[in-house]
Order: structure tokens, then C-alpha cells, then sequence
């Protein structure tokens, strides 16, 4: 059997890969860092508009705080833009599996399909239906609501306290563009921009 290992970007649906693959019975691991594929060892790449990527981590650990808003914000980008040279060295990769978060929230069940796909794994409709409920939105924010902070985690589920910060939504960014100060905004988009043009995002 294959084995997996769940990379990518950070607030992109990781977790909720994780937990689909690790249900299905596969040997996983979960990491953020670049990771080089095999053909026994795929790699499941999460993908996600970076804006939002930065407005998930903002709300996270500054929302509440005392920290900065607009020099957090700045910092939360400078750290994910890293990850645009590791989202394109997966796209060259014939074992990697990119999933966007926007495709994975808006039909869950296609996504589901596409990993049995590639890791070459039938499952009954019921199953099926089972494991997709387990890992749902829904679910998942309950047991993040259980916890207080993000340092809590239950290591079976990989879930962690405030975990789902923006509730999923997708377009999170306009959100908090619409308290930042201008110049902030403006920063964020222009850094934003080769990468969204690349995956094929919208720019503002």
C-alpha cells in the first residue's frame, strides 16, 4: 500500500486531508515544509488563496491580543510567502496531488474521491459517506470549540483550540482588509499578486 504525507500551506485544509487519509487506513504523516515525493509515497499538497492564508493566521494570534494588527498582518505574509516556491516545485512533481481548499470546501466529496483515486483505494458508499462526515467543517469546529487555545491538540484527530478561525469561509480576506490601514492592504495585495496570478486566483 502507498503512504502519504499531507504538506503545503498552512490554514488550507490540512488537517481535514489528514484525517481522510489517516481514516481510509494509510501510513500519514502531516508537515509544512517542502517534501519530496516518491511513487510509494504521495504527497497531498494543500493549496489556498495566500490572502486568506495571512487572514487565518492574523485571527488566530493576534485577534485579542495586544500585537499590532496591520504589523502583524505584515509579518503573517512575510512568513507564507515562502510557500509559493514550494507550491510550484509540487506542481513539477508527477507524485504530488495539489488540492485547493476553495475545490475541497465547496465539494468534499470530489475530494475524497480524487485521494482514494490516487492511493488507489476502494471504499463502500457508506464508507464513503462516513469518513466525509468525520472530517466535515462542522465536525471539526466542534472539537476546536472544545479547546480553548491553539497550543491545546488532540493527537488523534490533529485538531487544535481555535483552529478554525475564519469558520472556513472562503474571500476571509476582504474581511480583515477592511480594518488594516490602507498601506497595509496595498502591501499585502502587491506581494500577493505573482503568486494569485499564478494559481489563478483573482487579484483586487
Amino acid at each position: 500500500m502507498k503512504t502519504a504525507i499531507v504538506s503545503g500551506m498552512e490554514c488550507a485544509g490540512s488537517t481535514a486531508i489528514w484525517q481522510m487519509i489517516q481514516q481510509l487506513g494509510v501510513d500519514v504523516s502531516k508537515e509544512h515544509g517542502y517534501t519530496a515525493s516518491n511513487e510509494n509515497r504521495i504527497v497531498f499538497a494543500t493549496l489556498r488563496d495566500i490572502r486568506d492564508v495571512v487572514t487565518s493566521l492574523w485571527r488566530r494570534e493576534c485577534l485579542g491580543t495586544k500585537n499590532d494588527p496591520d504589523n502583524y498582518a505584515l509579518g503573517c505574509m512575510k512568513y507564507v510567502e515562502a510557500r509559493f516556491h514550494q507550491m510550484r516545485y509540487y506542481e513539477m512533481d508527477a507524485n504530488a496531488e495539489i488540492i485547493r481548499y476553495e475545490s475541497f470546501m465547496s465539494n468534499p466529496e470530489g475530494t475524497f474521491d480524487r485521494i482514494c483515486q490516487r492511493l488507489e483505494i476502494e471504499v463502500s458508499p457508506t464508507r464513503r459517506r462516513r469518513i466525509i462526515a468525520y472530517c466535515s467543517l462542522e465536525k471539526n469546529k466542534e472539537r476546536a470549540d472544545s479547546m480553548k487555545e491553539f497550543s491545546e491538540w488532540n493527537r488523534d484527530n490533529l485538531i487544535h483550540g481555535n483552529h478554525i478561525s475564519t469558520g472556513g469561509k472562503i474571500g476571509s480576506w476582504n474581511d480583515l482588509a477592511a480594518t488594516l490601514n490602507p498601506e497595509t492592504v496595498e502591501t499585502i495585495e502587491e506581494k500577493s499578486r505573482e503568486f494569485l496570478l499564478h494559481f489563478g486566483y483573482e487579484t483586487n
